[in-house]
């Protein structure tokens, strides 16, 4: 099985997340919804963080993953499950048809032990120390190569330079200002 990203599972849900000043991860709403005010959740960077985010996040994982799935056995494998059954229960029935949930497997598979996913990135994103001189938050590594930072607040990638003081933006402007 190869490894699957917690970030990835946040993404296709519609969430991203910030590393908190106290080393503490929160998940961010890309629909801006923060229903049952699931952003001012805190969670340890630590072994029982994927197990943590996917016990809260399992109504949005029904929503967006089990539903599909239920839907795609009645109508491709002629069979069938409840929406209320957990995970493993819609494990087993998907590997009875390896060949239409051929792509899902894995993803069920880290829903029924969350140990399996990577959560290797977002550790390397906590050891990021600096903040946005725009928003004064928190950066990440940014996923654009050419790129240092990413700021979730701002939803902007900057390079370093960028972010090591407060006026590294004017720096920016005036080595552009020399090209031209």
């Amino acid at each position: 099985m190869k490894k699957i990203k917690l970030t990835d599972i946040l993404e296709s849900i519609e969430f991203s997340y910030v590393i908190n000043d106290d080393n503490t991860f929160s998940l961010r709403d890309c629909q801006d919804c923060n229903l049952g005010n699931i952003e001012n959740d805190k969670f340890d960077i630590d072994k029982n963080l994927a197990m943590n985010v996917i016990d809260r996040i399992e109504i949005y994982i029904n929503d967006y993953y089990l539903s599909d799935i239920a839907e795609r056995l009645r109508t491709e494998c002629n069979d069938s499950i409840s929406i209320t059954e957990n995970y493993f229960d819609f494990l087993e029935k998907m590997q009875k048809y390896p060949k239409v949930f051929k792509d899902d497997i894995d993803t069920m598979k880290t829903f029924v032990n969350p140990n399996l996913l990577d959560i290797s990135d977002i550790k390397q994103n906590a050891k990021i120390k600096l903040k946005c001189f725009r928003c004064g938050t928190r950066l990440q590594k940014s996923a654009i190569k050419d790129y240092t930072y990413f700021c979730p607040n701002c939803c902007e990638d900057f390079y370093r330079f960028e972010q090591e003081t407060k006026k590294g933006i004017f720096r920016c402007l005036s080595k552009l200002m020399q090209i031209g």
